[in-house]
């Protein structure tokens, strides 16, 4: 029994066998039905569109075509504004502020008030020993009865003269100026391009531009006109006679005893201009500023071009290399005429320097092939740029390097 179960295991183990075989000849051998043909789906118009992308030639960097080509020609630059505040030595030195004081003087006829010696064209008033305490005094002498007229006698003369200063000035405490920049000067540019495709072409550009600028003001900061008014008067001083009967004329009276009159006089004025006179003091500021504008730019390019013409586009950096002579010269002038006004002080000023400073620029251009080597092209471009600052003689300044150019270049392709 134990030797018959394996026996029976490996019988059945090979009768499956042979039927597995049998199953398999009688399917070979039975016919098979044709398969049906598969339905086609036409493509959308994305599946067709994606299935043939549209051609753009790109060449492989290894055989992209590649040149190098040197420009020339002029540049107009349009550049901000130059400032200067400018510094007056003149007033600091207070040089307007400076009058001459007035003046006055008494003549022979003294004063119009008090005891005093008076001398007139027609006669005399002085004060005796006794006028400081009766007010009277004996020494007088006239010369015409028409002096007299009641009680009192008058005395005509040349009275007390004056001067009188008037000022008309003018300040400008900051007188600064501003002027615009623009000039033009040459342009150099060379440029490695590559191109990328058909119509577009990739590069490196590096140009070099050069501008010399003069910038030059006077002006001035105050203006003084010192008028001097001389006057003159005359004197009608009368005194009272006290109803006494006075000797006729001419009389000469002493210091002695004699006919009285009183020895303080009321006294009526005639003032008139004698002369004028006019006195001109004023100041000249002049500065100036030389300067020339090396600037260096390094930025990418890209072009397109459609047969003969050509744009492209440029940005990148710059560098401006400012170098700079400044001067002043602030002078103070004094006279009777404006005309023959002499100088009484000057201040002369000078400082230079050179400062480079960074900039950004945009740049777009046109150009036109004559041939496969020769093209010419106009151009506009976009400067920003800091600010250039100094200072000569107090006086300081700021140049603003930002504005517009415009140009024209000839190139050749190598």
């Amino acid at each position: 029994m134990r030797h018959f179960r394996p026996f029976l295991a490996y019988t059945c183990l090979l009768s499956l066998s042979s039927l597995a075989s049998f199953a398999e000849t009688s399917t070979l051998s039975k016919p098979v039905a044709p398969a049906a043909p598969p339905k086609v789906t036409p493509p959308t118009k994305l599946q067709a569109l994606l299935a043939s992308p549209p051609k753009f030639y790109f060449w492989p960097a290894s055989s992209a075509p590649s040149h190098w080509q040197l420009s020339a020609g002029f540049v107009w630059r349009n550049l901000g504004d130059l400032e200067f505040h400018s510094f007056s030595n003149g007033i600091a030195s207070g040089a307007p502020f400076v009058l001459p004081a007035g003046s006055s003087r008494l003549s022979a006829t003294g004063a119009g008030s008090g005891f005093s010696s008076r001398t007139y064209d027609d006669g005399y008033v002085n004060p005796d020993s006794g006028t400081s305490f009766t007010a009277d005094t004996a020494f007088w002498g006239y010369t015409s009865a028409s002096q007299v007229a009641g009680n009192s006698i008058s005395f005509h003369g040349v009275g007390p003269s004056h001067t009188e200063i008037a000022q008309r000035l003018s300040l400008d405490s900051d007188p600064g100026w501003s002027d615009g920049l623009a000039a033009g000067g040459p342009m150099i540019t060379l440029n490695y391009e590559q191109e990328w495709s058909k119509h577009i072409t990739l590069g490196l550009d590096f140009s070099v531009s050069l501008l010399a600028l003069h910038r030059a003001n006077e002006g001035s900061s105050f203006f003084s006109e010192i008028t001097m008014n001389h006057f003159t008067s005359r004197v009608t001083d009368s005194y009272g006679t006290g109803g006494g009967v006075l000797p006729p004329p001419p009389h000469s009276g002493t210091a002695g005893p004699g006919p009285l009159i009183l020895a303080t006089p009321s006294r009526v004025l005639h003032e008139s201009l004698a002369n004028s006179e006019s006195f001109y003091v004023f100041d000249s500021i002049e500065e100036s500023l030389d300067f020339t504008l090396t600037t260096l730019s390094l930025g990418p390019t890209a072009s397109y071009q459609r047969g003969q013409l050509r744009a492209l586009f440029g940005y990148g950096l710059a560098l401006n290399i400012v170098s700079w002579d400044a001067f002043k010269r602030d002078t103070i002038y004094a006279g009777t005429t404006l005309e023959t006004a002499q100088v009484i002080a000057q201040w002369r000023d000078a400082e230079s320097g050179t400062d480079v400073l960074p900039g950004f620029y945009l740049q777009s251009s046109l150009a036109y092939e004559i041939d496969e080597r020769w093209s010419c092209s106009v151009f506009g471009r976009y400067d920003w740029s800091r600010k250039l600052k100094g200072e000569v003689g107090g006086s300081t300044f700021a140049l603003d390097l930002s504005g517009w150019s415009a140009g024209l270049m000839l190139s050749y392709r190598f």
